[in-house]
């Protein structure tokens, strides 16, 4: 009887440390291109001075365009001091209708991941089976002050590539995506139609992953350029136009 009586005044004390203490909500976070039926939200983590909410009806990529329904996406926050602001979104690098990217997220200290369960492809975007899902590592990195992408995904390449930017025609900003299988030192530049060098988007060693990387061409006027990626072991060119 007195083992029961002991439990239960340790419950009634217990109880009473958890009713007084006191949460105060410290920000209400959405995203910057929030949208009906996004389900932003929907997963959520956090971890020191960095969270990460899910969006896995969100449609858009990083620019805002592209538009695939139901591709998914995730936004890291950050804290500065006791205020929290939207850092960036990241975004499959193989985003696709119905890949539901965002309905499961974790982060923890530089590295997050991002669930998305509706994904059918394998690592090398081939071998396709319906919903077999797919998790993408995401690591942190510093940015240069072309570089606005600070979360690169890990997955593992199967050869260089130098896709599409993104807008395009774009103004004044857009994305480059590249993939790099192995880690070397990276040059991406952007060419007029002489061929002359007008902006050095990134010059740097990277570790194997896929990148993207955004350009602002606010000093350019209108008309078609070339950007141009070199590593060790590849080389490519493609063309691009500035409309403004």
């Amino acid at each position: 009887m007195k083992k029961l009586l002991l439990t239960a005044m340790l419950l009634i004390s217990l109880v009473t440390y958890v009713d007084a203490q006191d949460w105060n909500q410290i920000i209400k976070a959405v995203a910057s291109d929030r949208a009906a039926s996004d389900y932003f939200g929907y997963s959520v983590s956090i971890s020191g001075d960095y969270a990460i909410v899910g969006a896995y009806y969100e449609d858009e990529d990083t620019s805002g365009a592209n538009t695939l329904t139901n591709a998914g996406s995730a936004y890291i926050f950050m804290r500065s001091g006791t205020s929290w602001s939207q850092q960036q979104k990241i975004v499959a690098s193989d985003r696709a209708v119905g890949d539901y990217f965002g309905y499961s997220v974790s982060i923890s200290g530089d590295y997050a991941v991002v669930g998305a369960y509706g994904e059918d492809e394998d690592t090398s975007g081939a071998n396709t089976k319906s919903y077999a899902g797919s998790a993408y590592i995401f690591a942190s990195s510093s940015a240069t002050s072309v570089e606005l992408e600070n979360f690169t995904s890990t997955e593992i390449p199967c050869g260089f590539s130098l896709g599409q930017n993104y807008p395009n025609p774009f103004n004044p900003s857009t994305t480059f995506h590249i993939a790099l299988p192995s880690a070397g030192t990276v040059k991406l530049v952007v060419l007029n139609m002489l061929g002359q060098e007008v902006a050095e988007v990134v010059n740097k060693h990277l570790a194997a992953g896929t990148y993207d990387f955004s350009w602002n061409a606010k000093n350019l006027s209108s008309g078609i350029y070339f950007y141009k990626l070199t590593t060790n072991q590849f080389s490519a060119v493609r063309k691009m136009t500035l409309l403004k």
